[in-house]
């Protein structure tokens, strides 16, 4: 007798590998996986499997997919279809009320799939009146998240909006909200599986790919990623985009060893692939290394061939991953030329206004009418973003001395007189800076108060790499720090900085900058590159040019650091570089 179940899919999926189908018992729940016995159907070597195996995956797209599998398998034969007859691999799995877990057996199994239910039906099922497995599934599955997230993995989603996390902990949106609650269902019953098939095969001393995950060095506890994803989920856009960048910044991509190294977005001791053979090949080696076990004979592949297949598996992922990247970013920019072109900006939103002001920027000369019109429009009716205003204010085409032509330069003034009006706006714009790679170190701030305690008197300096302020007045401290951002922005585009409140008594004793204790009395190439150093900045970089006879030549020495330039000319080499350097200390240090 064939075991029954359901699919649950996106409603264009066409090769679907895997069944569910629970049952309640006295102590929870008896949850079913089925999984499609690939492994029964492909000879190892043969013409399909060595096409499969250059294809590492089905790749999915806009318009359609290239199946790893040929479609006749994918699609027909090998796919679990509403009342069609199919050889699986089952796990049952049971479920207590506290959400424990346990593989009660693995088994090769006939699977008679019940009916398909497309993601988005599913919110209607659920609203529905009357007891339904989908219901009962989706009970287990928010239960198992949870559990999940308590033991610290990676977990966020929001029903509303259509936020969820993959199994690395990536952030990913759907496209339609209805399909949130199915592809949660989907993705913890087979987390669950996977999980517990990996740590089976430890147990069982089976040697199988296993699915490692791990972070950097840099990264904070889980949970305060996840709480800054939550923030964000509610924020505006850009708090979105920028918690995104961090998290692909901090976790590394998950790849396939032969060796177990765990999972860290999960948090889980042990994880593999087993669920999707017809579409991973890493799934499909796994199923072989099971099914060989189950069935008394030689596992198919040794420590050694699984570690081939692992690093071919991860290089070919990876070089598809630049792929896409590379074309997600040219589609984006092209269509982002053609609006600046065209001068059709009205109607873009947030997102897409960045990348043309980004486009703009980059190209030769100045920023079009439509364009400074369009940004002024839009800061005027509070319609700009943080992140407009930092593109403006930090990525600017320095390299073109001509900069900034009238149109930049009525657009950063812009900006400029905003922040006048708006200082809090500075310290952001200083933080996204620095958040989105920004050369100019992170901005350090020095508060100190005086006059009597009925009438204290606040005042803030800024620094960030080779840019200082004086001393800034302000009513609170807070308001003093924020324009000493202001100050150091103007101070970072070589403008006068603007007339704010400046205490009269007593004022607090100027710091010496800290390039300047370096300096004093010490060789400048050496201060700089200590500076540097110590403040996590480019280092100077120098370049030469010779003149004159050979014999008596005259050398100009450049030295390029933070933004501004220093020129030294002398007989020698050595020379040229010390005197280029102090030219440039003295520049800020005076």
């Amino acid at each position: 007798m064939a075991l029954k179940g359901i699919t649950i899919d996106s409603s264009e999926t066409r090769d679907i590998d895997d069944g569910i189908w629970i049952e309640k018992t006295e102590t929870g729940w008896l949850l079913s996986v089925v999984i499609a016995d690939v492994s029964a159907h492909l000879r190892i070597g043969g013409g399909i499997d060595e096409e499969a195996f250059a294809k590492v995956a089905s790749r999915y797209f806009a318009n359609g997919n290239r199946p790893m599998l040929p479609r006749g398998l994918s699609e027909n034969r090998m796919s679990l279809l509403p009342e069609r007859k199919r050889r699986v691999l089952a796990a049952r799995i049971s479920i207590s009320e506290s959400f424990e877990t346990k593989l009660e057996s693995l088994t090769t199994e006939n699977f008679q799939s019940l009916g398909r239910v497309d993601y988005p039906t599913i919110p209607e099922i659920m609203s529905a009146i009357g007891n339904h497995e989908i219901k009962m599934l989706a009970v287990v599955a928010m239960g198992l998240m949870d559990k999940r997230r308590n033991q610290g993995a990676l977990v966020v989603y929001d029903l509303m909006q259509g936020w969820v996390t993959t199994e690395e902990g990536f952030l990913k949106q759907m496209k339609d909200t209805r399909e949130t609650i199915g592809y949660i269902i989907i993705q913890e019953a087979m987390i669950l599986t996977n999980a517990l098939i990996a740590e089976w095969c430890v147990r069982e001393d089976i040697p199988v790919l296993y699915r490692n995950h791990t972070s950097r060095a840099a990264a904070p506890p889980m949970t305060e990623i996840s709480q800054q994803i939550r923030s964000a989920i509610n924020g505006p856009w850009q708090d979105m985009d920028l918690v995104r960048k961090r998290v692909h910044m901090l976790l590394d991509r998950a790849d396939y060893g032969s060796t177990l190294k765990g999972h860290y977005g999960l948090s889980l001791p042990a994880y593999l692939h087993f669920t999707s053979p017809i579409r991973r090949y890493a799934d499909l080696v796994n199923h072989r290394q099971i099914r060989a076990k189950l069935k008394g004979k030689p596992f198919p592949y040794s420590q050694e061939n699984l570690e081939t297949i692992a690093t071919h598996i991860n290089t070919v992922e990876q070089a598809e991953r630049e792929r896409t990247k590379e074309q997600f970013k040219a589609k984006a920019e092209g269509k982002a030329e053609k609006a600046l072109e065209r001068g059709r900006l009205t109607r873009l939103n947030d997102k897409e206004f960045e990348r043309v002001l980004k486009v703009g920027i980059r190209a030769e000369g100045d920023a079009p009418e439509s364009l400074v019109e369009e940004f002024i429009h839009r800061l005027s009716e509070n319609q700009l973003q943080p992140i407009h205003m930092t593109v403006v204010c930090f990525f600017e085409p320095e390299s073109r001395p001509e900069y900034p032509r009238e149109g930049w330069k009525a657009i950063r003034d812009a900006v400029l007189g905003l922040l006048q009006e708006k200082p809090e706006l500075a310290v952001t714009l200083w933080t996204m800076a620095t958040q989105l790679g920004v050369e100019c170190g992170e901005v350090e701030y020095t508060e100190q108060r005086s006059g009597p305690p009925h009438a204290p008197v606040f005042a803030a300096q800024a620094r960030s790499g080779l840019f200082f302020t004086g001393w800034v007045g302000g009513s609170t401290v807070k308001q003093a720090r924020q324009r000493a951002a202001v100050a150091l922005l103007f101070q970072y585009h070589s403008l006068p900085s603007p007339s704010f409140l400046v205490p009269s008594e007593p004022e607090p004793e100027a710091k010496t900058t800290y390039l300047a204790d370096l300096a004093q009395g010490r060789d400048p190439i050496v201060a700089l590159g200590e500076y540097a150093q110590k403040n996590r900045l480019t280092p100077p970089t120098y370049s030469f040019t010779m003149a004159g006879p050979s014999h008596t030549p005259t050398i100009t020495g450049t030295c390029s650091f933070n933004r501004r330039t220093g020129v030294g000319v002398a007989s020698s080499k050595q020379e040229a570089k010390r005197l280029a350097a102090k030219n440039l200390v003295e520049e800020f240090v005076k």
